[in-house]
């Protein structure tokens, strides 16, 4: 990874006091998340703007007389994809209580809204406890999908690959159902979200896009089809562990998922990464799935509106 890739973007706070947090700021093309996602096709993953908005809300002093650490998200949309050299516009919106706080990611030039939800903090009693363990599944001796054939079929390249294998996959017909898993393995200087021996935890959501990719690709090539390429759109309930994703020690994670919906198009798939036996994270996520050309379609077009 080189040394010059940038993590964030320099923020201009323009509004900053107890109940707003504004700033502005360029998706310029040497930030790390562009590199890989996708591959001659630059886009900001959706886990990035949840990392920007993230940075905004836990840095010190953006609310006076309040420190915030976030421990999770809810109601996120990315409405379209960012492009390098979109100018973007933050905006922040705490409760009283600061358990909730609303962001929207707009276009600074005319308003074009990027991206909307909001971020859960560690003060919100009722965020707390997952929902549950990870279940114990037995993997196969071998993976379904070993990280040579995965890395041929998946979209997103390195730094930006955050699934390594895929170690089981499972259909039910009759349900309309389709799950799996995939390992990861956090490499400082070979990932992006990978920094001082653990992950940044909002981007955790990044690893489970890519299982749930993983999981389609399979799914795909078990039919004959051609692999489209995934994207993120929404993240719903998603809690968070940061001591344990920010202190991973490059121990393997295992994200799963499973299917709650998914037709041609997008799918919805309730996700958890578990390490060492913990669960650590845990959400339900929107995906988008296009053919290239589709994809490079769509992003043209949001780039003639940042």
């Amino acid at each position: 990874m080189e040394t010059s890739s940038l993590r964030l973007p320099r923020f201009e706070i323009t509004v900053q006091n107890e109940s707003s947090l504004t700033a502005v700021f360029t998706v310029s093309s040497d930030l790390i998340w562009l590199r890989g996602h996708f591959e001659g096709l630059p886009v900001l993953p959706g886990a990035a703007e949840l990392l920007f908005i993230t940075a905004l809300a836990e840095r010190k002093g953006a609310f006076p007389g309040h420190e915030v650490r976030i421990t999770g998200a809810d109601s996120v949309k990315f409405t379209r994809p960012v492009t390098p050299g979109a100018r973007l516009l933050a905006e922040l919106s705490p409760d009283e209580a600061f358990g909730r706080i609303g962001f929207r990611i707009t276009s600074a030039k005319d308003g074009t809204l990027f991206s909307s939800g909001t971020l859960l903090s560690d003060g919100l009693a009722e965020h707390g406890a997952f929902h549950a363990p990870p279940s114990e599944v037995p993997f196969p001796p071998r993976p379904v999908m070993d990280r040579e054939t995965l890395s041929s079929v998946m979209a997103q390249k390195e730094p930006m690959r955050m699934a390594d294998e895929l170690l089981s996959y499972g259909e039910s017909p009759d349900e309309g159902l389709v799950r799996g898993a995939a390992s990861f393995r956090p490499v400082p200087g070979k990932c992006a979200a990978c920094a001082d021996g653990g992950i940044e935890p909002v981007l955790i959501t990044e690893s489970m896009a890519q299982a749930v990719c993983a999981v389609m690709s399979e799914w795909h090539l078990r039919r004959s089809l051609p692999v489209p390429m995934g994207m993120l759109l929404g993240v719903r309930g998603l809690r968070l562990d940061p001591d344990a994703l920010s202190r991973t020690g490059g121990s393997e994670l295992v994200a799963s998922a499973e299917s709650c919906f998914f037709d041609d198009t997008r799918g919805v798939f309730s996700c958890s990464v578990s390490l060492k036996g913990r669960t650590a994270a845990e959400g339900r996520l929107t995906v988008l799935w296009l053919m290239p050309g589709a994809l490079r379609e769509l992003i043209g077009g949001a780039a003639g509106q940042s």
